[in-house]
């Protein structure tokens, strides 16, 4: 198969991000723009700008014929082209195949209990992912998307089949515009569409202060939950190591005190929510 995807980033073995040990495979694109993304360079294709290049202190970038290449060998993995890119970009992306997908995927198979679908945002690329996913389950692993639920649920309904399920941000509902620069509903509706056909491994919402409804979001989220006690709810606390510095100083006076933070869980156990973790 000659159709290629573009990858930012494989780490083989992560216990992180879903049940065991797995496989993460981070995608390049998003059709969000959080304030606090800490993988913000996965948002937008490189440009080819070539301002990275120039920064790069172990020459492993160089630009010909308006193209920005990248010598893996030569990187230190400094990050300064990650850093220094204005376009929430990287120009270590790389393009895979399915077949090289597999043969990378085959080779941490004794090692890992399944593949998790990252980025960026997976269902951006569901053709080519529902073959990738039909492949990882034929060698018994299983295979889940995070995801921040803003997808066309028919048009994504032939991967949602071939997966085992989601591990879904509802990063916030009335203020979602103002954290995300995206409009609309559709995540908390596609949250109950998963639900009901099973499909939802977690779901997990980042808490700052003055930038999203935080109670607003608890409730929506927590009366979607109701009947579901096999999915908990993840409330992770927003913080600023590893954000760019214009990030940081755009969310740091809005980050909360652990006090702060621990009162929402009190909240949701005073609703009768007890199916929640706190990640600090």
């Amino acid at each position: 198969m000659n159709q290629k995807i573009l990858v930012n980033q494989i780490i083989p073995f992560s216990n992180v991000d879903g049940e065991g040990n797995r496989c993460s495979i981070f995608v390049q694109g998003c059709q969000l723009n959080c304030l606090y993304c800490h993988n913000s360079e996965t948002i937008q294709k490189c440009r080819h700008c070539g301002i990275c290049v120039e920064h790069c202190p172990s020459k492993a970038l160089s630009i010909e014929s308006g193209l920005v290449l990248y010598n893996e060998k030569s990187c230190t993995r400094c990050d300064k082209c990650i850093m220094i890119c204005p376009f929430q970009s990287t120009p270590k992306a790389k393009a895979y195949t399915l077949d090289d997908l597999m043969v990378l995927i085959k080779s941490y198979r004794p090692y890992i209990r399944g593949v998790t679908l990252s980025g960026g945002e997976p269902t951006l690329y569901t053709d080519f992912l529902m073959g990738l996913c039909k492949k990882i389950r034929s060698l018994g692993l299983t295979v889940y998307i995070d995801s921040n639920g803003f997808f066309d649920f028919e048009a994504t309904l032939p991967l949602i089949n071939n997966i085992d399920g989601f591990l879904l941000d509802i990063k916030a509902v009335d203020n979602i515009e103002q954290l995300c620069g995206v409009k609309g509903q559709t995540h908390l509706i596609n949250l109950e569409k998963l639900l009901e056909i099973d499909k939802v491994i977690e779901v997990r919402t980042v808490l700052l202060n003055k930038h999203m409804d935080q109670i607003n979001t608890l409730n929506k989220v927590v009366d979607r939950l109701k009947g579901y006690n096999q999915v908990p709810y993840r409330l992770i606390r927003a913080h600023v190591t590893g954000l760019k510095k214009a990030q940081a100083l755009l969310i740091g006076d809005a980050i909360m005190k652990d006090e702060e933070f621990l009162a929402y869980g009190t909240y949701l156990s005073q609703k009768g929510f007890h199916n929640f973790k706190l990640q600090r």
